[in-house]
């Protein structure tokens, strides 16, 4: 039968009497504050570190399923992305390659407009060049007729 408070107390006097205050605190301090009913033996924790190292074990499983599931669901979504990318990797080489294509069309553009460039040079220097001669020509024509004219004149004062 366990102990009460009351019994407790009763057995703290009786020691007092017997073998003094301090022997009766210290042997007291090795007795349970509870009755020996509720202190655990070292069965009691045998049997609840099997509950507990179950029941870990069950959590264990569980993370493990829980881990699966979700390096499952990682890698679909890491196929899923790299799909992706590779798709837009191939547009952007296909946009590279029309843009090299592009720039030989602009080269072959700027050798156009190079060649036209010198072919006009060409064209409007040879038609400076007669419209010099032709000024030159007149130029001198024009000389001559004043030339004539004031000739005519003066044969006109003098003689006539």
């Amino acid at each position: 039968m366990a102990a009460g408070e009351r019994e407790r107390r009763e057995l703290q006097e009786a020691l007092v009497g017997t073998i003094g205050p301090d022997p009766t605190d210290t042997l007291l301090g090795y007795l349970p504050p509870v009755g020996w009913a509720d202190v655990a033996t070292k069965r009691d924790l045998d049997a609840l570190e099997s509950r507990i190292g179950g029941k870990i074990d069950r959590l264990a499983g569980r993370i493990d399923g829980l881990e699966g599931r979700i390096d499952g669901r990682i890698d679909g979504l890491e196929g899923r992305i790299n799909g992706r990318i590779d798709g837009l990797e191939g547009r952007i080489n296909g946009l590279v390659g029309r843009i090299d294509g592009l720039d030989g069309r602009i080269d072959g553009l700027d050798g156009k407009i190079d060649a036209l460039a010198g072919r006009l040079e060409g064209r409007l220097h040879h038609e400076l060049h007669k419209q010099d001669r032709w000024l030159l020509g007149m130029t001198i024509t024009i000389v001559f007729a004043l030339f004539a004219q004031t000739l005519a004149l003066i044969g006109q004062h003098f003689f006539g």
